[in-house]
């Protein structure tokens, strides 16, 4: 999994080296770092890098530095970076009642500084996705062997899950289809002419219009909103190294989505192990093998139907065993194999 990053600022360029260097010697890190000396080239940055961490020195906090810019830019609601200050003092609170700021004693070692960076950022990770409120499941579509998408199945999985949440026809669903040229446009009721790209781009460059964004993209099949593939895979690049969690979780809150179903044609751990956290992965349905104890079936295949079930067996079970000799327990402990 790609690391976090952490941007360092201080208008003293050799201290940010040697801060670099020392990042750089540590093998027990969690995050790379990038050096920053002109608060003006940090804000640009910013603004097309997605930012675990921000760590300002002493200097920064008061408002001197180069051009006598200041760092409250970063307090933007567009600005999901975390903020860490390296203070003059030894400070055990917040003292400016931001969300998401830390202060670390400036003078102490590299080491100790580290250790406290270090916990910061464990202390939010990915696992402290926060749900919306009334949100209820997310779930993932991956088919091992055929490495298409399924909408017709995504279709069977939100019927089933309304009906485990009382059938309820005000629950919306969101299907994200991930597969490029998966034909979903001609399939689609509602076809907007957008897809996932304009999401993610209002997602990353204007939050405040996240709700809009969604609305103009949005497509329309068997009862569930759509976004269909970017046309350029590259643009979900964006979401790599932590995105997935805040995008899920932002674009149900603005788009008021209580289930999710992201149908994902290649295998991304970092997007199942997120979907794994709060509901389960769907994998194809195989002929029904009496020696097979592991099975949860949504709905069963029947054998004649698989044109080659020994080819499917293989490739599945190439799957679960990819899953058991990397320790993927968080993965494989979600699979629910269902009809496609």
């Amino acid at each position: 999994m790609a690391k976090d990053t952490l941007a360092v600022y201080d208008p003293c360029r050799s201290y940010v080296e040697r801060f670099l260097n020392y990042v750089r010697k540590r093998n027990d890190l969690s995050f790379d770092a990038a050096g920053f000396t002109d608060l003006n080239i940090l804000r640009e940055y910013l603004k097309n890098n997605r930012i675990k961490a921000v760590l300002f020195s002493g200097q920064s906090m008061s408002g001197e530095g180069d051009n006598g810019s200041n760092a409250d830019f970063i307090f933007r609601e567009d600005i999901e970076s975390l903020v860490i200050y390296l203070g003059e003092q030894p400070l055990s609170e917040n003292r400016t009642g931001e969300k998401n700021v830390f202060f670390v004693y400036r003078y102490q070692s590299a080491d100790g500084i580290l250790s406290e960076i270090k916990g910061i950022l464990n202390d939010h990770t990915e696992e402290s996705l926060h749900i919306p409120k009334g949100f209820l499941r997310l779930g993932g579509i991956y088919s091992p062997g055929e490495k298409v998408s399924h909408p017709e199945t995504a279709a069977l999985i939100a019927g089933e899950l309304r009906r485990e949440y009382g059938d309820d026809e005000n629950i919306k669903v969101l299907y994200i289809n991930l597969e490029q040229f998966s034909g979903m446009d001609s399939m689609m009721e509602r076809f907007s002419g957008q897809n996932l790209s304009d999401v993610i781009y209002s997602y990353k460059t204007s939050p405040g219009k996240l709700r809009e964004a969604i609305e103009n993209a949005r497509g329309r099949y068997r009862g569930m909103d759509v976004l269909s593939a970017p046309e350029n895979m590259e643009d979900l690049h964006v979401l790599s190294g932590g995105g997935w969690p805040d995008f899920l979780a932002k674009t149900a809150d603005a788009g008021g989505f209580l289930i999710i179903l992201v149908d994902s044609v290649l295998f991304d751990y970092e997007l199942m192990s997120v979907i794994c956290k709060h509901g389960n992965i769907f994998i194809p349905a195989l002929p029904e093998d009496d020696e097979e104890s592991a099975r949860v079936v949504l709905t069963r295949r029947s054998p004649d139907r698989s044109p080659d079930p020994a080819a499917a067996r293989a490739k599945v079970n190439e799957f679960r065993q990819f899953l058991t000799d990397r320790n993927m327990t968080d993965i494989l402990d979600k699979l629910l194999e269902v009809d496609m």
